[in-house]
């Protein structure tokens, strides 16, 4: 709580990914199996920055590795949308 505000949570719990990981260790965005619960980590759908909510709904198991370079490609697209031109 901020000044009287409750603060959304901005990351996913451990136990929540695990159940992720346990209920289907498949990233639906490559389709590829996820080998380890540490080369996962719970990506929002609607990203965070984009006003997505951390919740059960608004989440998904991603490979680390393909969940950061999701994140850079939103990133430069944001910055290219954002750039007059």
């Amino acid at each position: 709580m901020l000044d009287g505000a409750l603060v959304e949570p901005r990351f996913f719990d451990f136990e929540f990914r695990e159940q992720l990981f346990e209920k289907s260790p498949v990233w639906q965005l490559c389709k590829n199996q996820i080998h380890s619960l540490d080369d996962s980590t719970v990506d929002h759908v609607v990203p965070y920055s984009k006003g997505g909510k951390t919740t059960p709904d608004n989440a998904q198991l991603a490979h680390r590795g393909c969940n950061a370079s999701k994140n850079a490609r939103l990133t430069v697209e944001s910055s290219v949308a954002a750039s007059p031109g």
